[in-house]
């Protein structure tokens, strides 16, 4: 009777059964608005759209029932900065991959929640208040091998997302810009905000903040680490934050089989770190005043050296040349004057019978 009852649970549903399944599930996708510990469930369920089974019912139903049983809401409090803080907002991003994926798929489930708050120390533990932004829970965009390259994609994809929340918050501050003024902030990291990019993943910390930037062994990452690497340095992105796995709270957006305490804090508008942690900001670097002023010094006089000794090997070649001319011209009457060409032997004699004709001639 199991056996019977497991092969039933695996079955295809017939359409009408289909329908509603994907109408219950439509109407808890739109509770994802604010019940952000169910989007890895919801997200896994979309994916049986149009090939569910029994089980897949089973489990939609179980979603239903906790949702109901544990409600949940966003709180936003008003932020209180600590002394040791700066004016400036600091928005965090703390991303999260998995890479154990389906099996008729490679590609890993990728996670990540958006906060704001205010600017704190990073590598103190404490617990400080946060405005939930945004979050998002699906695919990873590309195939991954290894857990490092689910990881690090992760890393880029939530940089991305971060710095177009970035922009949106410094024109809320600052105004409107336009494209050029957008780009020119995207390349020098002068946002209105700090943007902290946090993950678990020790082995992609350890590998964009080094010292030298080391090529790993999937040789396709490569430009990836680079990629996080020049945005640290450029300060687009202002700091890499490491954390420790039971402080997390992205995990419960790439595992269903996790805690959810953790999301529930930051949807309750708190952000506590309990164990220690790891930040990293690029040095900086002298300013360029000074150091532009002098390389355009030096430029404009290499430049005027080069084209003074252009003008003057120009004026040698010259005069060298009018010089051999002056010496032809005075020299070519001379060897005119005492040159005569050689003449063949039957020119000559033709030559000397024609002046004794002509001389015959005239003496007759």
């Amino acid at each position: 009777e199991e056996k019977a009852c497991e092969n039933e649970d695996y079955h295809i549903l017939p359409y009408p059964l289909q329908q509603l399944y994907m109408s219950l599930l439509g109407a808890v996708a739109w509770v994802l608005q604010t019940r952000v510990d169910l989007a890895i469930f919801v997200s896994a369920l979309q994916r049986q759209s149009g090939k569910a089974q029994a089980i897949h019912v089973k489990r939609l139903n179980a979603v239903v029932r906790y949702a109901q049983r544990h409600k949940r809401k966003l709180v936003y409090r008003r932020l209180k900065a600590p002394q040791t803080s700066t004016n400036k907002t600091q928005l965090r991003a703390i991303v999260d991959s998995a890479f154990r994926k389906e099996d008729d798929s490679g590609h890993a489930i990728r996670g990540a929640v958006f906060l704001r708050c205010c600017d704190t120390n990073l590598l103190q533990p404490s617990s400080s208040q946060i405005h939930f932004i945004d979050y998002y829970c699906g695919k990873q965009r590309h195939v991954t091998r290894s857990t490092f390259s689910a990881e690090l994609l992760a890393h880029g994809d939530g940089a991305d997302h971060l710095m177009m929340l970035a922009q949106i918050f410094h024109e809320l501050a600052r105004g409107p810009c336009s494209f050029t003024v957008a780009r020119q902030l995207r390349d020098s990291g002068r946002w209105d905000v700090h943007l902290v990019l946090a993950g678990d993943a020790k082995s992609v910390y350890a590998a964009v903040t080094a010292r030298h930037v080391k090529q790993p062994s999937d040789k396709s990452l490569w430009i990836h680490v680079q990629y996080l690497r020049e945005l640290l340095d450029r300060r687009a992105v202002s700091s890499l934050w490491w954390l420790d796995t039971r402080d997390m709270s992205a995990d419960g957006l790439t595992k269903g089989a996790v805690d959810r305490k953790a999301l529930d804090e930051i949807m309750n508008g708190l952000q506590t770190i309990q164990h220690p942690s790891e930040a990293w900001t690029a040095p900086e670097k002298p300013p360029k005043t000074s150091d532009t002023d002098e390389s355009t010094t030096s430029t404009s006089s290499n430049t005027s050296c080069r084209q003074h000794t252009y003008i003057s090997n120009r004026l040698f070649r010259s005069i060298c040349f009018l010089s051999a001319v002056v010496k032809a011209a005075s020299v070519l009457p001379l060897i005119s004057s005492h040159y005569e060409p050689e003449m063949p032997a039957s020119k000559a004699a033709s030559k000397a019978a024609a002046v004794t004709a002509s001389t015959s001639v005239s003496a007759g």
